[in-house]
């Protein structure tokens, strides 16, 4: 039944995200004057160009954008990719929609041959019918199958969408087998609805960084071709990215692609998780991928998060993606609800967050700044990391020692193992055994031997290993072998290897324990310890899904951090733009210089009387009228490259004296061939 339309103006209707229904009915419109605008090779737009592109007012254009979080950077405009991406990612085009179509008649026929629904991310799966004549039929590259296979076809292809264009009789029941289908799967059509897992993301520590955009990554037409992981590029890929112009001939934007505590359940880690090989694997095949110039990969215990610079937003953030699902064995579906990204700013304000420990499981820890570093020492080993992450990296590292210096977000000292260790019950007089020897677990015995244990047992698959951490730390090391009779003695077991199955089983523990109190912590990733043992009484299991979100410094500590985090990240893009300025202001000074010089000759050649004294004086006079005329606009440039808008203030300098961009480029490219 269809409502009236004669009801009172009021104020415009708004979607569940708070995006006017006018807006939403804009976006496409806006999409396409995007996509044109990208497809003649348009990188940068302003509000004017992209609302005449749109047949708009450019007022209105701004204001749907403030919508999506998008204000373009005053000065310069919106950045042309990184908008599209916003907008499809909005209306859901970057979502890839699985579809089945049931009922082939002439309506099922010709939306079946429409070849329009992929190229906009509706991929369809299935063409079903219940009529024996029509089974078996192929229309385009598929095959009708039998109506009776919905239920199978909708669970095993993860249907989102069912097009049902049988007769009215019918379909009814065709539409409550689809949700049928689908109800275990899909939160909209779970019995007590939506758990709104997928829910657009709000930047992670308040309003820093407005201008990422941590939305589900698309999942359609992504680029697998070329190189696979590790593999180098083919040297058409590599054309315009020899060494010594990667990264440096034309800009490149940071990138972040992850997932976290914060976006995935700890079973969804688990899968993710990455040993030092992986993560090398993984940094070296996204560095050899075509969009990216640098990458560096942080895999800790509660993320996992690929940081590159790309030439481009939606190429990048493909290939890292798909490089990801690769790498870790997850199917890219099963993948994109839970990843983040964050571009430009926002990747920066991302990792400062990181690096202070705002973004940690626990608050305010220190632990993760030896993971930066550990990330950016094998970046540069495996040479992933050139000069832009370096930077970033570099920069991230002294602002989380800032933050840890002027607030007290970590005086408490905690961290994943002691927030842990407080929960089974502390360490005093406790007899504890550690299994594992890296890096958490050194940490795990030197809080255990600092908070009074009574004695600490280390065992480990390396037996050296565990000899030198209680050479270094203290306490006695046991083979991993003999852990069962080792376990017998503990009331307290901290396992923390970096084994991909269950090391310490629930019959294990159930064995040693005999009843008395147990207490145990599994801070491996994936978990060491069988979850069936929190089942054995006398037994306290502890995992890292019950230390999510554990608070460290104090709320007036968070508030102070995260306004050191927006002051940093506004000093690092200013620095940025500087820089990105300095190369039109030396190419400037070049230019004039070679003229002066040419001049010079000239006078040589048309005055070859002219005397030593008189020649040095006219030489003289020249450059310094030189200097003089170039003194105010590259000092001016060089004070507003800082600003938003310096790269733009850069581009008139060169236009204005016609500057060749090679010129430009040649400033920052190493002579002789080598990588700067």
């Amino acid at each position: 039944m269809t409502r009236a339309s004669s009801r009172r103006p009021g104020p415009p209707t708004r979607t569940e995200r708070g995006i006017p229904e006018a807006t939403v009915a804009r976006l496409p419109v806006y999409l396409r004057a995007l996509t044109a605008l990208s497809d003649g090779g348009t990188a940068t737009a302003s509000s004017e160009d992209l609302a005449t592109a749109a047949g708009v007012n450019s007022a209105k254009l701004r204001k749907d954008l403030s919508y999506l979080g998008s204000y373009g950077t005053r000065g310069v405009g919106y950045d042309v990719e990184y908008l599209r991406y916003q907008i499809a990612r909005e209306i859901g085009v970057t979502q890839d929609w699985a579809v089945v179509i049931v009922g082939i008649g002439n309506l099922g026929h010709a939306l079946a041959n429409y070849s329009g629904f992929g190229t906009r991310g509706f991929r369809i799966v299935a063409l079903l019918d219940a009529d024996p004549n029509l089974i078996g039929e192929r229309i385009g590259d598929m095959e009708v199958r039998d109506f009776a296979q919905l239920e199978e076809i909708v669970e095993a292809d993860r249907v989102s969408i069912g097009v049902i264009t049988t007769p009215a009789g019918p379909a009814q029941e065709v539409c409550d087998r689809l949700v049928a289908g689908r109800r275990h799967q899909h939160p909209e059509l779970r019995a007590r609805g939506a758990v709104r897992a997928r829910r657009r993301r709000h930047p992670q520590g308040g309003p820093l960084d407005r201008v990422a955009d941590p939305g589900v990554p698309r999942t359609t037409k992504v680029r697998r071709g070329g190189a696979p992981p590790g593999a180098r590029t083919t040297s058409a890929e590599r054309s315009d990215r020899s060494p010594e112009c990667r990264g440096r001939c034309r800009g490149m934007s940071y990138l972040v692609v992850g997932i976290s505590h914060r976006s995935a359940a700890i079973d969804v880690l688990e899968r993710v998780a990455l040993d030092a090989d992986a993560a090398t694997k993984l940094g070296l095949a996204v560095r050899n991928s075509a969009a990216v110039a640098e990458s560096a990969v942080v895999a800790t215990c509660n993320r996992t998060e690929v940081y590159a610079t790309v030439d481009r937003f939606h190429a990048g953030m493909d290939e890292v993606t798909a490089i990801l699902s690769d790498v870790t064995g997850v199917p890219l579906l099963d993948l994109a609800e839970h990843l983040y990204v964050h571009f430009e700013e926002g990747a920066v304000a991302h990792l400062f967050q990181v690096a202070v420990g705002l973004d940690s499981m626990i608050v305010g820890e220190s632990q993760i700044l030896g993971q930066l570093k550990e990330t950016l020492r094998a970046g540069q080993d495996n040479e992933t990391v050139a000069t832009d992450l370096n930077a970033l990296f570099q920069h991230a590292l002294r602002v989380g020692k800032r933050a840890r210096t002027e607030t007290g977000i970590d005086s408490a000292g905690r961290s994943v193992v002691s927030a842990g260790l407080e929960a089974v019950g502390g360490t005093e007089g406790r007899r504890a055994l550690i299994v594992g020897a890296g890096s958490m677990a050194s940490l795990a015995a030197q809080t255990l031997m600092n908070g009074g244990a009574r004695s600490v047992t280390v065992a480990n698959r390396n037996y050296d290993r565990a000899v030198a951490l209680t050479d270094r730390i203290g306490g006695t090391a046991i083979r991993l072998a003999d852990v069962p009779a080792a376990l017998a003695e503990a009331d307290l077991l901290v396992s923390c290897t970096g084994a991909r199955g269950v090391v310490i089983t629930a019959e294990m523990i159930r064995n040693a324990s005999g009843g008395r109190p147990l207490g145990v912590l599994d801070v491996a990733l994936p978990r060491d310890v069988a979850p069936e043992a929190a089942r054995i009484p006398g037994v306290t299991l502890i995992t890292l899904a019950d230390l999510v979100g554990t608070a460290g410094g104090s709320e007036a500590d968070i508030d102070e951090v995260r306004r050191i985090v927006g002051e940093e990240t506004g000093a690092f893009e200013a620095t940025r733009r500087a820089a990105s300025v300095a190369p039109t202001v030396v190419a400037l000074r070049a230019m004039a210089s070679s003229l002066v010089d040419q001049e010079l000759a000239r006078l040589e050649r048309r005055l070859p009387d002219l005397g030593e004294h008189e020649r040095r004086e006219v030489e003289r006079t020249i450059h310094r009228v030189v200097d003089k005329v170039l003194h105010n606009p590259t000092v001016r440039v060089k004070e507003l490259g800082g600003d938003p808008g310096g790269p733009t203030y850069a581009d008139a300098l060169r236009q204005l004296f016609a500057l060749d961009q090679a010129a430009v480029d040649a400033v920052t490219t190493p002579k002789g061939g080598e990588q700067a």
